[in-house]
């Protein structure tokens, strides 16, 4: 029997390669696609690590997960653009 009162909340997440690939889960699955897997296969015996999902869920981890980069907000992209405005009229 199912343990049914889990959820994406419950997932275990210990490190920062673990919030990598759940954000990737998050985009190729969602949240419903991730507490399907979670509601299917762990029964309290075994635990919703990131890993376990993975595996259950027979995704696929593509190797360069882990190289690509973070995207930015717009506050931060004007802020980069505005510190190089600044540099390049000090430069000048």
């Amino acid at each position: 029997m199912n343990d049914t009162n889990l959820s994406i909340n419950d997932v275990i997440i210990e490190n920062e390669k673990d919030q990598i690939i759940f954000d990737y889960l998050m985009e190729i699955r969602g949240k419903n696609g991730i507490e399907y897997i979670i509601k299917k296969y762990f029964n309290g015996a075994t635990k919703p690590y990131i890993s376990n999902i993975v595996k259950y869920g027979k995704i696929e981890i593509p190797d360069d997960i882990f190289k690509r980069g973070k995207q930015l907000s717009q506050e931060e992209k004007q802020a980069i653009l505005d510190n190089l405005k600044m540099k390049l009229h000090i430069k000048k």
